[in-house]
């Protein structure tokens, strides 16, 4: 089934209902703009800018992009917030659908007063997060034969042990972690015992993980979605940028993907991670769960492990999104649309098959890396040398850590994710500063 067919299908299953999106970013909402019934859209950040669609953004509304893996809607304090909270329920008060990146409280909040006429497309917000708490999810992969990382855990009252097992291995790097983590943040790297009490992660679980940081490992994402009867369909892998000094101050931070890297690795890494998605995806069923969800993986001596599940949209969503329209074939905001409004998958190609055909793509997200607000200088310097999206109004502050702008660049970007090649850095910083100060 082509792409086109499928948002006809699409079309016909809304109906006369309205679409309503919420995201931390409007602009996941770009290829959602195909299908007829998209009506509002409601965001933390990174509006949309589409005139075809009713849009409450909190960045137009308070003149500020913040960091949004730090202040979600939910934790956002600032009384424009209420402003969406009325938007969302008037957006609610005729039939509706609406999809969210990630579940939250502020949708519950406005769903159940409209739930005779309006489809919740997400599990319940309380749920999503009990399949986003890593310590119990790891356990619960482990019995069902997926290969985890090592993670050792310990009593916030036991740091004084995790001492002891760092000076017994004094050459090696550690990764400490909290229960729940979102971006790379909450992991910290540790290369020394007198850094555990600078970098103890912030908290309330009452207890750690600790495992090896392995050296010279491949950070790897993929993208799938789950239909009711059990079916998962792929969409394109990536290698993940993690921690780049020019893009953020996290040792760990996400920074985009690289799908064109992806398809360098050997046939049997590709053939092991597609059967981790798949593991995985049986798992999620069996509670209940439906629709668009996402590993994160490491490839350490040609072994894959998983990392983390993510039962929501990506980061790298948007981007396998393109990717999807270039080969002509539903995408993952479609196919989760479909796995909850009845429509069974539309392609069945293997991640093999996908990585063989697909156009190299990667993204970059380019962080404040500061620690003062930035804005964008009135006229940009010059013709920037990459494609780019994300761009803040002049008006808007870029807080620290938020985001400045995202690159999409048609090639490989990166061998290891943790560094790009030279010429690639070079045109990064130069359309940065196309746009900012020095």
């Amino acid at each position: 089934m082509t792409r086109k067919q499928y948002a006809t299908r699409l079309e016909e299953a809304l109906g006369d209902r309205r679409l309503v999106f919420l995201s931390m970013r409007g602009a996941d909402a770009e290829t959602l703009l195909e299908l007829q019934q998209l009506h509002t859209v409601i965001a933390e950040v990174s509006p949309l800018g589409s005139s075809r669609v009713n849009e409450f953004c909190m960045e137009n509304l308070t003149g500020e992009r913040v960091d949004y893996s730090q202040r979600t809607l939910d934790h956002d304090e600032r009384p424009q917030v209420a402003v969406l909270r009325e938007a969302l329920l008037e957006a609610l008060s005729a039939p509706s659908v609406v999809l969210p990146f990630v579940p939250n409280a502020i949708l519950t909040a406005a769903w159940f007063p409209r739930a005779d006429t309006t489809a919740h497309l997400a599990p319940f917000h309380e749920l999503q997060a009990c399949l986003e708490y890593k310590p119990w999810v790891e356990q619960e992969l482990k019995r069902h034969g997926v290969r985890t990382l090592d993670w050792e855990y310990y009593a916030d009252s036991e740091a004084q042990l995790i001492l002891e097992r760092l000076h017994a291995a004094p050459d090696k790097t550690w990764v400490l972690r909290a229960g729940h983590t979102w971006g790379g943040i909450g992991v910290k790297r540790l290369t020394s015992p007198e850094e555990l009490q600078a970098i103890w992660p912030e908290h309330t679980d009452g207890f750690v993980a600790l495992s090896e940081y392995l050296k010279d490992s491949l950070p790897l994402n993929i993208g799938a979605c789950l239909f009711p009867e059990g079916e998962v369909s792929f969409h394109a892998a990536s290698f993940q940028l993690i921690g780049l000094p020019s893009a953020t101050n996290h040792a760990l931070g996400y920074c985009g993907n690289d799908f064109a890297a992806f398809a360098q690795l050997d046939e049997a890494v590709i053939e092991a991670l597609a059967e981790m998605t798949l593991a995985v995806g049986t798992w999620l069923a069996k509670w209940n769960y439906l629709g668009a969800f996402g590993i994160d993986a490491l490839v350490h001596e040609g072994t894959v492990y998983l990392s983390e599940i993510n039962p929501r949209f990506q980061g790298s969503t948007m981007l396998a999104a393109y990717i999807d329209r270039d080969l002509d074939r539903p995408d993952l905001y479609q196919e989760h649309l479909g796995a909850y409004l009845g429509l069974p998958p539309a392609d069945r190609r293997s991640l093999r098959e996908i990585t063989a055909t697909a156009p190299p793509y990667a993204h970059l997200l380019r962080h404040n890396t500061g620690d003062q607000p930035l804005q964008r200088l009135p006229a940009a310097a010059g013709e920037p040398p990459l494609r780019h999206r994300q761009l803040p109004a002049p008006k808007v502050q870029v807080l620290p850590e938020g985001l400045t702008f995202q690159a999409i660049i048609p090639s490989q970007v990166t061998d290891s994710g943790l560094s790009l090649f030279p010429e690639i850095q070079q045109a990064f910083d130069a359309t940065f500063h196309t746009f900012y100060e020095s």
